[in-house]
């Protein structure tokens, strides 16, 4: 079954001097990889990077760990992340990843927009987090 869910434009970050204050609002670590889509239909799986392009077949693994998930249909908003010897995140290792051979990234779920089990109801994005 093909995955048919619509391309949804993730949310950027806004940069800024000041952080802003209160309890409406949540931080995230900036981990310095590739902002990715899962989209999850039964067995299909599709990534897709915040511009639409499918990247699918750049990172088998990451689509090989995904399908794990025991959801029939899910919308993760992730980021694919390369940690060097040192666990640091790696933007380099990802884009030379073909010349330094197969790096398997590590795959850092921000947030799951959507899952789809029976009886499952909208988690707060709190609890998703």
């Amino acid at each position: 079954m093909a995955v048919t869910a619509k391309f949804v434009q993730p949310m950027a970050a806004l940069n800024t001097a000041k952080l802003p204050e209160g309890d409406q609002w949540l931080c995230e670590v900036k981990w310095d990889g590739y902002r990715a889509l899962a989209l999850k239909r039964g067995d299909s799986l599709r990534l897709l990077s915040r511009k639409g392009n499918d990247l699918t077949r750049d990172y088998p693994e990451v689509v090989e760990a995904l399908q794990s998930i025991k959801a029939k249909t899910a919308l993760l908003d992730g980021e694919i992340v390369a940690l060097d010897d040192h666990g640091r995140p790696s933007f380099q290792m990802l884009q030379h990843r073909g010349s330094l051979g197969r790096i398997a990234p590590s795959s850092i779920t921000l947030s799951i927009c959507s899952t789809r089990r029976s009886g499952s109801k909208p988690s707060a994005l709190e609890k998703r987090k």
